[in-house]
This record gives C-alpha cells, structure tokens and sequence, in this order.
C-alpha cells in the first residue's frame, strides 16, 4: 500500500512539474518584460522533474548516487528559492534581467556550498525553507490571489510537517509520499495563480 502511495504521489508531482515548465517555456515566447522570470521558472521546474526519476537511483556510493544526489539537491536548494523569489517579484512587478536572475542562481548555489563547506547544511535547508515561505507569502498578497495564498499553504504544511526542512518542534511526521503529494497540489495552486497574474495584464496589454 505504501508503495502505492509512493509511487501515486510521485506521479503528481512528476506531471504538476512537467505541466508547470512547459506552461513557462510556452509562455514565455508571449511576452517580453516576464520572458526571464518565465525562464527561471521553467528551469525550477525542470529541476523537480528530474529529481522525481532520480530519486529511484542507487545511493551506494557510484556514479549514479552522485547524479540522484545532485538532482535531488537542484529540486531543494535551488528549485524552491528561485520559485519563491519569481512568486515575490512578479507581486512586486520587477521584472529583472536574464543576467539578473543568473546572478541570483549564481549566489544560490554559492550559499549552499558555502553552507555545506562550513557545516551548516541542515541549518541552511530550514533558513532557506523558512524564508520560501515568507516570499511566497509576501508573494501572495502582493499578487491578491486566492489560488497563491492557497499555494502556499500547502508548501508550507509539506515544509513544516512532512520534510527534513521543518523546525525541529514541528517535524512531528516524516512522511516522503505526503511531501510529494502536497508539492505536487502547491506546485500546479501557484502556476495557476500565476497563470491568472500574467495572462490577463498581457491581455491589457494589447
């Protein structure tokens, strides 16, 4: 039954996913000031795409575990906190450059090395968790979205329930198939939020 579980929640996180970086990529040939934000976003969910498979690679010490544990380490520490910050700037109307989001890519994996080289991995996955939400948040009401807020209460019952990323009073249920279930259910929320967001003032705009 639990692999069954497993297996259905990895599913829909692996189609949410999918159906989310095709809407960017597709979008993004629409229009002109988003197109960045819209790549950025298309990249992160291209990220937790090809964690969903690589999950299921061996983790004995090969090539392959190297591979799994990079993907896996793309979809968390790089996925999460360019999504969040795409959610806040499209709130606040800032539509950076390529190179802009680049260098915020950049300095993203920067933190995470830096983190992980001093000791602090565990201590920066639940900072960085913590701070998705909150740009998530701020995101939301920026955006006046139903569907966005509602996102983001999922993200943040996955984060602070079911994940390693949760503070250590609020993980209280460690559970892989749950985390993925909700990820999926947030992940496909926002995009139609976003969704919403853009197609509209691009409608306006024209």
């Amino acid at each position: 039954m639990a692999t069954v579980l497993t297996l259905a929640a990895d599913l829909a996180l692996l189609l949410s996913s999918g159906a989310s970086a095709l809407w960017a990529w597709r979008l993004r040939h629409t229009g002109k000031d988003e197109r960045a934000l819209l790549n950025a976003w298309a990249l992160s969910a291209l990220f937790i795409l090809l964690a969903v498979p690589a999950q299921y690679l061996p983790t004995d010490g090969t090539d392959l575990s190297a591979l799994r544990r990079m993907a896996l380490n793309l979809a968390v520490y790089i996925s999460l906190p360019l999504m969040a910050t795409a959610v806040y700037a499209l709130g606040r109307r800032w539509f950076w450059s390529g190179a802009g989001w680049g260098r915020w890519l950049l300095a993203l994996f920067a933190a995470f090395e830096l983190s992980r080289q001093l000791g602090f991995a565990d201590e920066y996955l639940k900072a960085m968790a913590a701070a998705t939400v909150v740009a998530c948040a701020a995101g939301s009401v920026l955006l006046k979205q139903p569907l966005a807020a509602t996102a983001t209460a999922l993200l943040a019952t996955a984060l602070a329930i079911t994940s390693p990323a949760a503070p250590d009073w609020a993980y209280a249920w460690p559970n892989p198939s749950l985390f993925h279930a909700l990820s999926a259910l947030s992940l496909a929320t926002i995009t139609a939020a976003l969704h919403r967001s853009l197609v509209p003032a691009r409608a306006d705009a024209q």
